[in-house]
């Protein structure tokens, strides 16, 4: 049986992406779930997809929620736990992308990104973890990023925000550890979603061609990744790196932080002069790349 049947699992961020693709392979492994997120359209069509996948009696339910508001959030809670009859497994998912010089953006962009990424988890931890703690059970995992170990040019806004979610998850782990909740942090790496394609329209150029040419970052599908989230909670363990290219990356950058450094500059150098070559070629260098 798995980990999953009858469990009553809720993710924020649950229609799009890396959520959306949990939420299916939950509702196929007998959960209920409940999914929040803004935009009823993409609620609608991933809650007909996962009724598609599950049987009858499983509780399936969305909620329009916004994680920037601390009174939505908690409303959402309430009516997701009446309706799951509970709570099992806190998903926290929702979050987005802005890359951009640290010197160059501006300030909107830093707020931003805390705003959604960070204190999206913190609103969602407040409202719904203590209903696991209530029960003496259960589980808190908390979605951050490669980009929260592997600080890069571009995303000194993004990789903070992502930073932060994991200290707060250390104090949580503590903090739940004695009422029998445990706490998961999931590192996914660069996932084929609809927020990193919306993330490339914006991405600097220089960014775009580092990431899409590294030997050292690959582009991994989001049901990939959404199985790898599960396999992270039904786990149990506190660090969760899944891929090959995440496990090497923070391998690197915890025990030979000069040799990712002088990787990531010369990544960086190679990028820069791509890009000026791509531009005298008249390519754009955002442009997708032809199938080999």
């Amino acid at each position: 049986m798995s980990f999953f049947s009858q469990k009553r699992v809720f993710i924020s961020g649950g229609s799009k992406g890396i959520g959306r693709e949990a939420a299916l392979l939950l509702a196929a492994e007998g959960a209920h779930v409940g999914i929040g997120a803004r935009g009823e359209a993409a609620l609608a069509d991933t809650l007909a997809a996962m009724r598609s996948r599950a049987r009858p009696e499983q509780r399936l339910i969305t909620v329009n929620m916004d994680v920037h508001q601390t009174e939505s959030v908690n409303a959402a809670a309430v009516q997701c736990v009446a309706q799951l009859g509970g709570l099992d497994v806190l998903v926290c998912n929702a979050g987005a992308a802005e890359a951009g010089p640290v010197l160059e953006v501006d300030d909107g962009m830093f707020l931003r990104m805390m705003e959604l990424n960070y204190l999206g988890h913190v609103r969602c931890v407040r409202a719904f973890a203590p209903h696991l703690v209530a029960a003496g059970r259960g589980d808190v995992c908390l979605v951050t990023s490669l980009a929260a170990v592997t600080g890069f040019w571009g995303y000194g806004a993004y990789g903070a925000s992502k930073a932060a979610i994991v200290q707060m998850a250390e104090a949580l782990r503590m903090e739940l550890k004695p009422a029998g909740v445990r706490v998961e942090v999931f590192y996914p790496p660069t996932t084929e979603t609809p927020g990193f394609a919306h993330e490339t329209l914006t991405k600097p150029e220089l960014l775009h061609v580092v990431e899409s040419e590294s030997a050292f970052n690959a582009a991994h599908s989001a049901e990939e990744v959404g199985r790898a989230l599960l396999r992270a909670i039904a786990g149990g363990r506190f660090y969760n790196l899944p891929t090959w290219d995440c496990k090497l990356q923070s391998f690197i950058v915890r025990h030979a932080p000069g040799l990712y450094h002088y990787l990531a500059d010369d990544e960086l150098r190679k990028g820069a002069a791509r890009v000026t070559a791509l531009k005298a070629q008249g390519i754009d260098p955002k442009a997708p790349k032809k199938p080999r």
